[in-house]
Order: C-alpha cells, then sequence, then structure tokens
C-alpha cells in the first residue's frame, strides 16, 4: 500500500519533472534468466496448488440455499406469527455456528462423514438475526440455516414482566405442541432428558430439553431445548450437547500448543528486550531514522482502524441493551483509535531499532526509507524483489499445501476451514485484506528478519544459527493454532522463516515484504476472490495482488527510460545522517547545581501536627466502619486441618488428593452498593458478616487429570466449615432418586446448616439425567418479612443434589432486575470518564517515555545504576514468587497435564519478571533523571540536614492517611446511599509462606511506583503549568475523570469528586508545605506508610500469626525511622546537589 501510494504521486512527479541521472542500468542475460524462471515457478506453483490446495486443507461443507440477506424476511415472518412486530427495533446479523461441536465432530468422526451428518441431522450452520432497542431489555433473536430452516430462537423479557404461572405439566405440553405444530418434529424420536422450572415476580418459566433417539456418537447427543415464558413461547434452540470428557481431554490436547506458544512467546520477550537495549544504543548515538519509523507506524495505525470501524456491524450484533447507543458509538470510536495507536506505536518502536540494525549490518543493500521512493523502486534491485516477492508468494502456498499433504499422511490433523466469513458483510470488505496483509508483514519480517537476523548473529557470532533460531522462534510463534501435532505449525514455518531469512540476507527485506503481504492478503481474500459479488471479487483481488502495480509501474518506467535508476546515493551506506553531538554523563554531574537545604519551620511542622491531629481526632466518633466483619482467626495451616477433618467424616480419603489453601471473598459489589443505597452500614456487615458469609479460607482438592474435586470453604474468624463443593463429572455413577427424595436431601442438610427450609419458598428446580445418575438443582427464597430480605432484594439459599448427596450449597442475594440494569446502565458520560481516564494513562506514559526517550538520548541516564537497581526490582519480584509457592496450584484446570501446567506457569512468570525488569529501567531511568540526588539517599552526608525533616513527613503522611481513612469510614456510616463500593479488602498475601516478606516487597514496589508517578506530575506541572491557575484550573478539569467507575448516580459522583477532593487538597497541602523538595522525605515517607498501614491491618486479624507478621513489619518501620534518627545526628556536610534536572 506504501509503495502504491508513493509510487502513484512520484511516477508524474518524476514524468513532468525529469532529474538528470547516471546511465540507466539495463537487464541483462542474468536478469531475464532470472524473470523466466521465477515466471516457470510461479506458474507450476500455482498450478499444483490449484489442484491440490483443497485436499491439503479441507473446507467444512457449507451449501448456502438462503443467503444472509435472504434469511431475515424468514426470521421476520417466524416472529409474525407468534404475534411479534419488530420494524421499530434496530436489527443486526452474523454468520455463527458451535465451534466446539465442529471440531469434535470432524475430530472423532472424520472429515467425510462429519460433512455428511452436518448437511443432515446436525444443524450447525446458521444466520444469527438480532433485533433490540438501546436501554431496553426486551429483544428478539431467531437462528436461520442456510437452508431456510428455524433453529434457534429467544424473547429476552424482564424479569418483572407479568405472565401466567402453568403447571410443568401444562407447560411441557405447550412446548410438545411448539414443537410439532410449528416446527415439525416427531415426538416419538425424542426423549424428555431435562426440566428447569424457575418462579419470576409475576410469572412462571419453564424450560424443557429432549435428545434426538436416533443420534447418539461417543456420547454426544442432539439437544431440543424449548423455553416456556409464562404461557408463551419464550426460547428455543438445536445444539450438540459435546461429551464432557471429550472437552477435557481436547483442552489437554490444545494445551500442548499453548504452552509451546507461551514458551515462545517468553523467547519473543527476550528478543524484544534485546531490541530495546539497541534501539536505546541507537538513540544515544542519534542514529534512528524518526520519519521512516513514522511512516510505517503511521499507516499501521490508518489501517487498523480503517479496519476496525469496518468492523462495525458485527460489533452491533453483540451490543449491550445496558449502554446507550451514543456511549456505545463513542467506545467503538475511541477502542478503534486508541488499539490502533497502541499497534502503530509498536511498529513504530520495531521499525526503529530493526532499520538501525539492518542499515548497519547490510550496507549494501537498499535503505528502507528508500524503497518507499519512487526511485527507490524503479532501481533493477527493487525490480528484481517485486518479481521474486509476488514469485515467493504461491510458492509459499505450493509449499504449504505439498508439506501438509504429506503430513495428513502420517496423522496430522487440523479443523476444516469454513467458507465464510462476516467480513463479506461489511461496506469496506478490502480494509481487512490490507490489514491482514500488511501488519503481520511488517511486524513480523521487521522484528523477526531485519531485526533478530543481525541481533543474533551478534550475539551468537553464528549467522545460520542466528537464521535458524530466527525462523523458528517466528515459526512456533504460531503454534496456538489448533493444528496437530502440536509442532507441526512451527515446523512447517520455521523452515519457511529460515528460506525468508536467507532472502532476505542475500538479497533485501521488500522482497521478503512483499512476499509476506501477498501470502497473507490472498488468504484473506480467497472468500472474497470466490463471491458473486463483482464489487467484492474485484476488490479482494487488487488489494491482495496490490504489488503487481508497481511492478507493472516500475516496468512501464524501465522501458520509457531505458533502463533501471542507478542505485547510487540510496543504499544503507548512503543514508548516514551527520554525527551529533554526545555529552558524556560526568560533565552533566559538572552541571548540577550546588544549593543548601532549608530544613522545615517549627511553624510548619506545628500547622501540620494540629491538621492531622485533627484529622485523627475522629477515631474518637464512633463510625461503623463497612467491612469489619473481615477478620482472620485461623491460619491457613489451620483452615487445612478444619476441611480434612471435615472431608473424612464424608468418607474422602484426602491424602489421595493435592490441595491448595487461599483467601477467598464472594463478596459482589453490586450487592454492597444495594444495601447501602436501601439500609446502612451496619445492616450491610450484619448481612455479609452473618447471615451469608463473603470471607473464607478456600481449600481445594483435586487430582491431576480428574473432574473430580472437593473446595472447601472455612470461616474465616471462627473457623468453621461454612460450605463446600463436589465437582463430579458428568459420566459418574450415582443415584437415581425422585424429585420427593432429593427435596427432603437438601432439607436435611439446610437444618444442619441452621436453615429452617419451611422458612423459604422453593422459587426454582432443575432435573437433568445424566449418563449414570440424576442432578437435581434447587433455589429457596426467603418469604416477605424475613429481615435478611433488604428493600426489593431477597435472601436465597442454592443447592444441588448430584445423585443422592449434596454436591453444592451457596446462600446469596437476589437483586431485582430492574435496579442491576439501571447500575450496569453505561452513557456518554460514563463512557466519556471512562476514555477520559485512559486518555490520560496514556498522555501520563507518553511524557514518561518522552522524558527517558530524551535523557537516554544526552545521556543523562546513568545506566549502571539503574539496571542495578532495576535488577534487584526484578529479584525481589522473583522471591515474592517464592513466597507464593504455597498458592501456586490455586488456578491449575485439572483437564491440563500438571507438567504442561508448571511450564506454563514458569514461561509466564519468567515473562512477567521481565516486564517487571523493563519497567523498573524505565521507572528508575525517569525518576534518576527528573530527580538525581534520589540516588544518593544512601550517603549519610545527603541524609544528615534531611533525615529529621524526612521522618516529620513520614509521620505526618502516616497520620494523615490513617485520618482519612477514618474520615472516609466515617462519610460512608453518614451517607450511605452516596458512597460507591468497589470491592472488599482483605489483608494482603495472608495466605503465602510468610506475609511480612509480600507486604515488604509490595511497599517497595509501591513506594518505587508512587514515587516515580508523583514526580513526573510534579515535573509536568512546574514545566507546564507555571501558574497557580493554571494548576488549579488542570486539577479542576483531571478530577472527574479519576471518580470511580462504580459511582453511577449524581449522588455517587458527587460524593467520589468530593472525596476525591478533599484526598488530593491535603496531599497537596503536605506536599508543598512539609514534603517540599526534600527527595528523602518521599521515598522513606512512602515506605513507611506502606509498611504501617499494611502492619495495622495484619495485627487487626485475630490470628497470633498474622499478627506476629504485622508486628514485624511494624517493627521494619521502626527500625527505619531509627536509621533516621541516626543519619539526623551526623555532623557531616549538610551541603549537596539538589534536583536540578537537566531536562
Amino acid at each position: 500500500m506504501t509503495l502504491l501510494l508513493t509510487g502513484v504521486s512520484a511516477i508524474f512527479s518524476s514524468y513532468f519533472h525529469p532529474r538528470e541521472q547516471s546511465m540507466p542500468e539495463k537487464l541483462r542475460a542474468g536478469d531475464l534468466r532470472f524473470v523466466l524462471i521465477c515466471l516457470v515457478a510461479a506458474g507450476i506453483s500455482l498450478i499444483f496448488s490449484i489442484r491440490y490446495f483443497h485436499a491439503a486443507f479441507p473446507e467444512a461443507s457449507l451449501n448456502i440455499d438462503v443467503r444472509r440477506e435472504e434469511s431475515r424476511p424468514i426470521a421476520e415472518r417466524f416472529l409474525s406469527a407468534r404475534g411479534y412486530a419488530v420494524n421499530r427495533y434496530r436489527h443486526s446479523a452474523v454468520f455463527d455456528y458451535d465451534d466446539q461441536a465442529k471440531v469434535f465432530l470432524e475430530k472423532e468422526m472424520g472429515l467425510e462423514r462429519a460433512q455428511r451428518v452436518l448437511g443432515s441431522k446436525i444443524k450447525l450452520w446458521r444466520w444469527s438475526h438480532r433485533w433490540f432497542r438501546p436501554l431496553q431489555k426486551e429483544e428478539f433473536r431467531v437462528d436461520v440455516t442456510p437452508q431456510g430452516e428455524i433453529v434457534g430462537f429467544q424473547h429476552i423479557v424482564r424479569e418483572e414482566a407479568p405472565g401466567a404461572s402453568l403447571t410443568a405439566r401444562a407447560a411441557q405440553d405447550r412446548a410438545e405442541a411448539f414443537l410439532v405444530e410449528v416446527l415439525h418434529k416427531d415426538l416419538t424420536t425424542l426423549e424428555f432428558i431435562q426440566a428447569h422450572t424457575q418462579q419470576r415476580p409475576h410469572r412462571t418459566d419453564h424450560t424443557f430439553t429432549w435428545r434426538d433417539r436416533s443420534f447418539d456418537f461417543q456420547g454426544a447427543s442432539y439437544r431440543f431445548e424449548v423455553t416456556v415464558q409464562g404461557d408463551e413461547i419464550g426460547g428455543y434452540r438445536e445444539f450438540l450437547k459435546v461429551p464432557e470428557q471429550w472437552t477435557r481431554q481436547y483442552r489437554k490436547l490444545r494445551s500442548l500448543n499453548q504452552t509451546t506458544g507461551m514458551v515462545d512467546t517468553m523467547l519473543m520477550l527476550a528478543l524484544f528486550v534485546g531490541l530495546l537495549v539497541i534501539l536505546v544504543q541507537r538513540i544515544r548515538r542519534e542514529d534512528i531514522r524518526w520519519k521512516v519509523a513514522f511512516t510505517f507506524g503511521a499507516l499501521t495505525t490508518g489501517l487498523n482502524f480503517l479496519a476496525s470501524l469496518n468492523a462495525f456491524p458485527i460489533h452491533e450484533f453483540y451490543y449491550s441493551t445496558t449502554e446507550s447507543y451514543p456511549s456505545f458509538l463513542m467506545g467503538i470510536v475511541l477502542d478503534s483509535l486508541l488499539s490502533a495507536l497502541g499497534w502503530g506505536a509498536l511498529i513504530f518502536v520495531i521499525t526503529a531499532a530493526a532499520e538501525s540494525l539492518y542499515r548497519q549490518r547490510y550496507p549494501d543493500k537498499l535503505a528502507l526509507s528508500h524503497i518507499l521512493r519512487w526511485r527507490g523502486l524503479r532501481t533493477k534491485r527493487a525490480f528484481r524483489s517485486l518479481v521474486l516477492g509476488l514469485t515467493l508468494a504461491p510458492c509459499f502456498i505450493a509449499y504449504q499445501t505439498l508439506f501438509y499433504l504429506l503430513a495428513n499422511k502420517f496423522g496430522a490433523w487440523a479443523p476444516a476451514e469454513v467458507p465464510y466469513d462476516d467480513l463479506l458483510n461489511t461496506r469496506l470488505p478490502w480494509a481487512f485484506v490490507l490489514l491482514a496483509g500488511f501488519f503481520p508483514a511488517v511486524s513480523e519480517e521487521f522484528f523477526f528478519r531485519m531485526f533478530s537476523i543481525p541481533f543474533l548473529e551478534k550475539l551468537l557470532k553464528n549467522g545460520w544459527l542466528a537464521l535458524g533460531l530466527a525462523g523458528f522462534i517466528w515459526g512456533f510463534g504460531h503454534a496456538g493454532y489448533p493444528n496437530q501435532p502440536f509442532y507441526i505449525r512451527g515446523v512447517e514455518v520455521g523452515l519457511a522463516g529460515i528460506a525468508v531469512g536467507l532472502i532476505m540476507v542475500r538479497l533485501d527485506i521488500l522482497a521478503v515484504l512483499i512476499w509476506h503481504y501477498t501470502v497473507d492478503a490472498t488468504y484473506t481474500a480467497l472468500l472474497m476472490l470466490r463471491s458473486h459479488d463483482a464489487y467484492i471479487a474485484l476488490s479482494g483481488a487488487l488489494t491482495a495482488l496490490i504489488f503487481l502495480i508497481p511492478l507493472i509501474l516500475a516496468i512501464w518506467g524501465y522501458f520509457r527510460r531505458g533502463g533501471f535508476e542507478s542505485e547510487a546515493g540510496l543504499t544503507n551506506r548512503d543514508d548516514v545522517l551527520p554525527p551529533g553531538e554526545e555529552l558524556e554523563m560526568e560533565e552533566l554531574e559538572r552541571e548540577w547545581v550546588m544549593i543548601d537545604y532549608l530544613p522545615l519551620s517549627s511553624r510548619r511542622i506545628l500547622i501540620g501536627c494540629l491538621a492531622v491531629g485533627l484529622l485523627l481526632s475522629l477515631y474518637a466518633v464512633p463510625v461503623e466502619r463497612f467491612g469489619d466483619f473481615v477478620d482472620f482467626g485461623v491460619t491457613r495451616i489451620q483452615a487445612k486441618q478444619k476441611a480434612d477433618e471435615f472431608l473424612v467424616t464424608e468418607g474422602v480419603d484426602v491424602g489421595s488428593y493435592r490441595w491448595v489453601v487461599y483467601a477467598y471473598s464472594r463478596f459482589h459489589p453490586l450487592e454492597g452498593e444495594y444495601i447501602l443505597e436501601h439500609a446502612d452500614v451496619k445492616s450491610a456487615n450484619r448481612l455479609f458478616g452473618e447471615e451469608m458469609k463473603t470471607v473464607f479460607w478456600a481449600v481445594r482438592y483435586f487430582k491431576p487429570l480428574e473432574k473430580e474435586e472437593y473446595r472447601v470453604y472455612i470461616d474465616s474468624r471462627e473457623g468453621s466449615v461454612y460450605t463446600f463443593e463436589h465437582i463430579v463429572a458428568e459420566d459418574a455413577p450415582g443415584a437415581d432418586v425422585s424429585e420427593e427424595r432429593a427435596l427432603a436431601i437438601a432439607g436435611d442438610f439446610l437444618r444442619s446448616r441452621g436453615f429452617d427450609p419451611q422458612a423459604f419458598d422453593l422459587v426454582e428446580s432443575s432435573t437433568e439425567k445424566r449418563p449414570a445418575r440424576r442432578d437435581y438443582r434447587f433455589v429457596w427464597q426467603a418469604r416477605q418479612g424475613d429481615p435478611r430480605n433488604i428493600g426489593e432484594a431477597r435472601f436465597r439459599l442454592g443447592l444441588e443434589v448430584v445423585g443422592d448427596r449434596v454436591g453444592r450449597f451457596w446462600p446469596f442475594l437476589k437483586l431485582p432486575e430492574d435496579w442491576v440494569r439501571a447500575r450496569q446502565k453505561e452513557t456518554a458520560w460514563t463512557a466519556l470518564r471512562f476514555w477520559g481516564r485512559i486518555l490520560l494513562i496514556g498522555a501520563f506514559a507518553f511524557f514518561g517515555l518522552a522524558i527517558f526517550i530524551n535523557a537516554a538520548r544526552h545521556g543523562f541516564i546513568r545506566w549502571r545504576r539503574t539496571l542495578g537497581l532495576a535488577t534487584g526490582v526484578a529479584v525481589l519480584y522473583g522471591l515474592d514468587l517464592l513466597n507464593k509457592l504455597p498458592l501456586f496450584y490455586r488456578d491449575y484446570t485439572t483437564s491440563l497435564d500438571p507438567t504442561i501446567y508448571v511450564i506454563t506457569q514458569i514461561a509466564g512468570d519468567a515473562m512477567t519478571m521481565t516486564i517487571v525488569f523493563v519497567i523498573a529501567v524505565l521507572a528508575i531511568g525517569v525518576g534518576s533523571v527528573l530527580y538525581p540526588e534520589a540516588l544518593q539517599i544512601l550517603e549519610r552526608s545527603y541524609r544528615h540536614p534531611r533525615a529529621r525533616d524526612a521522618m516529620i513527613s513520614a509521620l505526618l503522611l502516616i497520620g494523615m492517611i490513617l485520618g482519612l481513612g477514618q474520615l472516609r469510614h466515617w462519610l460512608i456510616d453518614r451517607f450511605p446511599q452516596s458512597a460507591s463500593v468497589s470491592g472488599l479488602s482483605l489483608p494482603g498475601d495472608i495466605d503465602t509462606v510468610l506475609p511480612v516478606a509480600s507486604r515488604l516487597i509490595s511497599a517497595i514496589f509501591a513506594t518505587l511506583a508512587v514515587a516515580v508517578i508523583l514526580g513526573v506530575i510534579v515535573h509536568l506541572a512546574r514545566r507546564y503549568l507555571k501558574s497557580a491557575r493554571l494548576k488549579t484550573l488542570a486539577i479542576v478539569l483531571v478530577l472527574p475523570f479519576l471518580v470511580p467507575e462504580e459511582a453511577r448516580s449524581s449522588s455517587e459522583f458527587l460524593f467520589g469528586l468530593v472525596w476525591l477532593g478533599i484526598t488530593v487538597g491535603a496531599a497537596l497541602a503536605l506536599l508543598y508545605g512539609i514534603f517540599r523538595d526534600n527527595v528523602l522525605a518521599y521515598l522513606v515517607g512512602l515506605f513507611l506508610a506502606a509498611c504501617v498501614t499494611n502492619g495495622i491491618r495484619l495485627i487487626q486479624q485475630s490470628s497470633l500469626f498474622l499478627t506476629v507478621n504485622g508486628g514485624l513489619l511494624l517493627a521494619i518501620a521502626g527500625w527505619v525511622m531509627v536509621w533516621l534518627l541516626l543519619s539526623g545526628v551526623s555532623t557531616r556536610s549538610k551541603t549537596t546537589p539538589t534536583s536540578g534536572s537537566p531536562n
């Protein structure tokens, strides 16, 4: 695309304003032979690919008798026959299918047999139509097959909507009549297997499920489900129920792909860190071609943005009706824009670093900056690259075809391609083709070829090893595809990667760029090329083969001029900028201003103490603190012992299970919001702390590769078993009891837990016949007048009976649906606040990176100390991971092999540690540049004049934080309806080996993060907001965007805004009045505040172990204070350099 735009504009310029050039370069016999060989190779490859492509890459059978636009009238007639008019609703449609069902049939039946089944008994493909209105719950969905059959229908209505309350038998008669009279099903061919009944406020809903008796393949069943809402048919669907055991086995199989991809991603991340190192070095040497990087970054941004907006019809289908339409549109545009900018920034960084290394390593090749220009395209080298790149595309497709023809004979497998995509229903389908060709070509060729090969060659001192490593890292980056065996895609692409890497080394980057673009664009455009719509087919062909245009222009230019342009002045060797002046760090250090530190006056200290004392005096005021019920009175080991005892009484051999214990909260913010809005803090604490406990020790017992597991939830305060879950496979054996017997079992269990079933109404029940047992699910609701009901919220008890044993029990609060939708409502204002926060974060990151890049460019960063400190941060992160080893299997999925899980976790942790290191380098680099004296806090001569003030500042900060915390609790207690709840705060890291260690590391990280963020903000304010009026205006404009997202109502927003104003005001007063320019005070104050607040939180727990850990944290804080005191009594010099920033 770039070459086309530049070439077309430049050709007319050169035609009307010819330049004097050196003698034209002619095609020689070797060149003609090269072109002939390429033509022959391309022709043979095309013929081979056309003949055998579908044998190597079979397609799913999809016969479209009814097209998308033709299926809409069918769906509308179906709705009209039901008495529904949708002419005032918005409409959206997509092509849909169940991918899991498709894969199951293809893998287990074989493609040929699966194709026959999909064309007859199983209706997999469908046009999904949706009619909706913004901010209205009611909507309609209808699924129509490509043969015009109705296979799905849903009428979504409010829970409060009125309707009849039929008995289960009467509702089932309605459902059967619908199947027979409307869908023309033969009930004798169906077996009834499942029923579900749910009491709504003004009606009763029923759902019934049948299976097709004539289809039974490896435990899979084809099912028909009908929902009766009141006395009307409210839903219908046909679906293939895939066996759970197969799903687990397939997930295990796919885990090999995902783990391989994860390890490869780790290697890619290591390469990217190397790229960043090269980028910094080249910036330092002023050896970056910013214009070239910007060009590719801008093109990436533009194409991504265009493709995202073009996908609007697809986005609209998934529109949430709790969001206003203007908010939805704003979200689509801003999400598309920011996403496009992010990808553009990535390409900008990759291009900047890769181009500089490519230019240095290959001086005789055409410079990247010149292949974007018409003169560069008119060279013989560019002509050969265009010919070779376009030739490689069919050759590569032929290679893939041959590779998988052979691989399939030896048992390789991949899901069949689906010959349809929703891109065909967009206005500009070619936008996807452009993006699908351009972005992978530029990102992958620049990173894995243009950068990685010379980088690895320099690192490994071996060119062939660099080619192989770069090729296979690129190749196994495709391991996440579902192809089996898991390594097949990596081998296939990796071998190709070596070949194209060699081509780049021997020729140039242009040839492989053209090859990669053409291959990916062609694959994306295949569906367009087969379209009957001339616009779609022609635009697909043009965008896929776009590089034919510069080739034709180059040939035309050759004949017009009588030869090719000379390469003189166009190679990497010629692309040199005048060297910039370099400043050494030592010279900059001598330029820093040396001034005396002015200690805090007694007046400032007194005012600060009085203000903080006033805040702390609020502790004398009685306050009901939300969340006071959070208390851990037992340790995780004690919780494990209690869980063991419970399971032993249930007859479980706990010794045969692996286990993991972790702190767990069942608290949902929406429940907290509702209680505070309709009652008070005391009621919330009673409900969440006593009636339906929400804070536990969760003890999980599991066996690798087995579905069955137990989860026991231990009351965190009392140490008793509150509830549990017994998770079993769907084909596990068990009893087949009647509903009456299941209710009796459930009632006995509820009474053993202190609940009287007679005080509740049964509002929901379901039964499902499993292969070797019958399961039940019941929900009871507290009756009117029960004190656990608050407002329209109802206290409920859920219970599952698996066979003849209770499998799960959970108390919960059922919130009114209308209230929930109102809370979840997204308006233009909430969207503006959300995206405003994103833009603020983006702007902050931009300025931070700009400061870092500018500092690196001018040599202001002290790399040895910065890298040393960043390494220390990464090591601390690693130690924290070790301290959290007891939680290693918390998120383990039992369908995965444990070895695979371990490898995945280690790879993920290694990548995270690398990212932490990079962020630490950036943060420490920026901080040390803006405030270079921060690196001197360990020198006694620097600390001496500042130590006393630093300790006073820290104490005042701690007092302010504690006082503001009490003030917030008082405000929430006084104005609960205006408070917003984001979650329930548990003491941090209490489920680790040593909570004090993780909390200490967390305090260090928090200190570094907050100090750097605050430092950058102060720097920007000093530089760009010089007057008090501008600073005040900036605060007023920014604060509304920082109000928590949970604040939805006007009173909640006002509460949040006022609280932010109080917090920011107090922080600014402390910053300008006490901390001032004392960098030591910021670092020590933030660290001590984190230690003290975390220590107090641990001490407040009833467990002696946690109290001791909290005491140790406070002792560390005390030791730091003693260290400050000793620094303050030193008699050494008080004169030191201060924050004269080189920027």
